[in-house]
Parts: C-alpha cells; structure tokens; sequence
C-alpha cells in the first residue's frame, strides 16, 4: 500500500505525514465536506493520490488539485484534460521514483508551488461540476472562464476569483 510506504519514507526520511481521515468520512460514508478535512488538505505541500485501475480520473484527483498541494499520482494513460507531466501534476512510477521526487520537490519549494498552481488553475478551469453538465448538453465544454479576467464568465459563483 501506498500509505504504508509513505509513512516508511517518513520515518526513515523526518517527513511529516498524515494518512488519517479527517472528519465522519471513517464512521459515516462522504456526505458532505468537514471543515477538518478542508483544514488538513490545505496545509499540505504535497499530496499523493494513488488510484486503482478502472478509477483513474477520480474526484479525489482532483479534489487534490484544487487544494493548492502539489500533487503526485500513480502513472495514468490519458490524463484528465489540461495536466501535464512535470508541469501541473507529477506521475511516478514505483516506490522508489515516489520517493525521490518526494524529496525532490520537498526542498525545490519554487518548483512545487508553481506545479501546484498549475495544477490548481486547471482543475478550476476546466474540471468543475458544470464543466461536465456542459460537456453532457453540448458535446463539448463551453466555459472556460479562469483563462482570462476578462472572459465572459455565465456563473456568478466565481466571478470574483482570481488564478495565477
């Protein structure tokens, strides 16, 4: 598992790691979003979503993105649209390669806030919820409203917000 070779690597490494679910996910199932799970995900530098065949392009993927961690994944074929390799997201492909550009980008901190803001502006630009209602009614995506300032934008609900 790929927890237990995190916390491995923590320990012979002085990470500091958490694998712990956070809020009533663990007794009660995801219902909703707990303020404490929000909290944790928000002082991560790095986040590593490792996903099992036939659930590759998860909400967890990017749920991690629009974070604000750099996020590591298991090696994919067909990325989610809009990430990159090495530019939004970094793909690893054995514990060992984890391991390496967990340390990597752990003392590269300009490197890995960039990616993590990379990887932040295109989950929000292109992979909200009704990115896909667009996508179903219209074959293709029609908002693409964090592009630009100045795009015109039919959701009031993030009219104010700002990438970069």
């Amino acid at each position: 598992r790929v927890s237990e070779l995190l916390s491995r690597f923590g320990t012979e490494l002085g990470w500091k790691t958490s694998f712990e679910v956070k809020g009533h996910g663990a007794r009660m199932g995801r219902r909703g979003v707990e303020s404490t799970y929000l909290e944790g995900m928000l002082k991560t530098k790095i986040m590593v979503v490792s996903q099992r065949d036939h659930w590759e392009d998860h909400y967890r993927l990017l749920e991690a993105l629009v974070s604000g961690a750099c996020v590591f994944t298991d090696f994919m074929y067909g990325l989610p649209a809009g990430l990159q390799n090495g530019t939004s997201l970094i793909l690893y492909t054995s514990p060992q390669d984890l391991k390496d550009l967990i340390q990597y980008y752990l003392t590269h901190d300009d490197e890995r806030i960039a990616m993590a803001k990379k990887g932040r502006y295109v989950a929000m630009a292109h992979h909200r919820s009704w990115h896909r209602m667009e996508e179903v009614v219209h074959v293709h995506q029609m908002s693409t409203c964090a592009n630009s300032k100045h795009a015109k934008c039919p959701y009031m609900v993030h009219a104010n917000e700002t990438y970069a």
